[in-house]
């Protein structure tokens, strides 16, 4: 079986339909929080570049998801930050995740962009399992404090 891919911007019709995919790894997320995240990214004014990317499967359907911007690692130098890394690999392939790492590698080369960094949740061990298969390699982690939506600085 040959499975070929399509990678383009999320269009706003698909955000929806995307939807189920994206609760896959986070379940609480609903079309509105869904909704906001997609715009952030695509409407992000900076220098060179931010959006969403939907890897589409031979039928048309959304396989895979990503949210990207460029952005500057004090070691490495310019790099596609990658926020959101998703995919539904239905046939335990790693040919899905492979082509959302080519779409991932291709937009850091159009960005000049000298690496891509792909932030998952501690949820996504399977993937983050594969992409180390796949030869890459993890080299930081991430931590984090929710704050207080009433703390104000004067």
């Amino acid at each position: 079986m040959n499975v070929s891919f399509h990678v383009a911007p999320l269009s706003g019709a698909e955000i929806p339909l995307a939807l189920p995919l994206i609760q896959a790894t986070w379940p609480s997320a609903d079309l509105a929080s869904w909704s906001g995240f997609v715009e952030f990214f695509n409407d992000r004014v900076v220098p060179i570049g931010s959006g969403v990317l939907a890897l589409h499967d031979s039928a048309g359907f959304i396989c895979g998801v990503l949210a990207y911007r460029f952005d500057r690692d004090l070691q490495a130098g310019a790099i596609l930050a990658v926020h959101l890394f998703t995919v539904a690999d239905l046939v335990n392939s790693p040919k899905t995740v492979r082509a959302l790492i080519d779409a991932a590698e291709a937009r850091a080369s159009e960005l000049g962009c000298l690496g891509v960094q792909i932030r998952l949740r501690s949820d996504q061990s399977k993937l983050a399992s594969r992409l180390r298969t796949l030869g890459l390699s993890s080299e930081a982690d991430l931590f984090w404090k929710k704050i207080d939506p009433a703390y104000t600085r004067n």
